[in-house]
């Protein structure tokens, strides 16, 4: 009982400091552009949140029951939902895997919830109708069996974050995703932010090899996969990019962080022929669409004329799911996402589709 209390005590206290990070981070973007106050607040929550996928790792590996043969502990990962037939996460009938946090903090996300990692600070239990959402040994827990889906943790909780989650490992996720063969082409790990978890999706990439499932990520690309190229890019098919802007401002503004990690690795996924496709959110008013389309398509048209096959998606922003305080953002009209298909199109892009 002391042992959960202190806990309850020591969340409310993290809660308090994400509070503060949360807050200051929305008030600093909603001021445009960036300065250097900003972009150290911007880095301590990167930091943070890094340092919380690592604690809860290491915390799982020292549970007795997450012991396998050999003594080695399992690499468990934050599940936040598994679609079992999704058609819009890559090409055919796909298993999509969404992990729970991300290390941007894009204005028009549609899936906010999905940012954080869970504090444990309870706000969301007592509104929970199925008592779904409980306590148990000083941390929220979650029964899936009970949930009615009806989004009130969702809504009571003040930190980006979502109380419905599986700590998974690869072995339970692709047995998840098996019980949909053979009516799938394969499976997408997304998010959040699925590279947050190199590990576990190098370990599902292994096991989607070895029954020749197909395998891809859905990430914003700021890991470095370069770092990677034996231990993790042999076990995927290939990557969707998203491309938030291409200047280096406006992407600050659109996801409070810097891109030329992104752009970097964007040409180092399309040098190992990984880069399944790239993605524009096209937002009027934030940043510049047509700009970002022509120099994107520039940068990869080198790769496409040597028989590359790199998917443009060209997406219109629509506010659902985004937070109530970015909903003032409109839609781009029929004709302008027309105009940047054409221009993709005089860029060297072959494959272009608009949604």
């Amino acid at each position: 009982m002391f042992l959960r209390k202190r806990r309850r005590i020591q969340a409310s206290s993290f809660s308090l400091y994400w509070e503060k990070i949360f807050s200051a981070l929305q008030e600093e973007q909603d001021s445009g552009a960036s300065h250097p106050a900003k972009d150290s607040r911007n880095e301590e929550f990167r930091t943070m949140q890094e340092l919380a996928v690592k604690k809860e790792q290491q915390e799982d590996r020292e549970k007795p029951e997450s012991r396998v043969e050999g003594g080695q502990a399992e690499i468990k990962v934050p599940v936040n939902k598994i679609i079992p037939f999704s058609s819009v996460d890559g090409p055919g009938n796909r298993t999509a895997i969404f992990l729970q946090a991300c290390n941007l903090d894009c204005k028009y996300c549609h899936n906010p919830e999905t940012r954080a990692l869970c504090i444990h600070c309870g706000d969301c239990i007592p509104g929970c109708p199925t008592k779904a959402i409980y306590w148990e040994e000083g941390r929220v827990a979650f029964s899936p069996e009970k949930c009615i889906g009806c989004d009130q943790c969702i809504h009571a909780c003040t930190h980006n974050a979502s109380p419905r989650i599986r700590r998974m490992s690869a072995k339970e996720v692709f047995q998840e995703a098996s019980k949909n063969l053979p009516f799938i082409r394969g499976i997408t790990v997304s998010g959040g932010e699925c590279t947050l978890y190199p590990e576990f999706l190098r370990e599902l990439g292994m096991l989607c090899k070895k029954r020749g499932i197909g395998f891809l990520l859905d990430s914003n690309g700021y890991y470095d996969f370069s770092k990677d190229e034996k231990d993790l890019l042999p076990y995927i098919d290939g990557v969707m990019l998203d491309i938030k802007a291409y200047n280096g401002e406006e992407h600050k503004r659109v996801t409070g962080f810097s891109n030329e990690e992104i752009l970097k690795n964007m040409r180092i996924l399309a040098e190992y022929d990984k880069l399944f496709e790239v993605r524009t959110v096209v937002v009027p008013g934030l940043f510049s669409g047509k700009d970002t389309v022509e120099k994107v398509s520039k940068d990869l048209s080198p790769y496409v004329r040597k028989g590359q096959k790199i998917r443009y998606k060209i997406i219109a922003y629509r506010e659902f799911g985004v937070r109530e305080q970015y909903r003032q953002f409109e839609s781009p009209g029929e004709e302008e996402l027309k105009a940047l298909k054409e221009l993709a199109e005089q860029e060297g892009m072959q494959d272009i589709l608009l949604i």
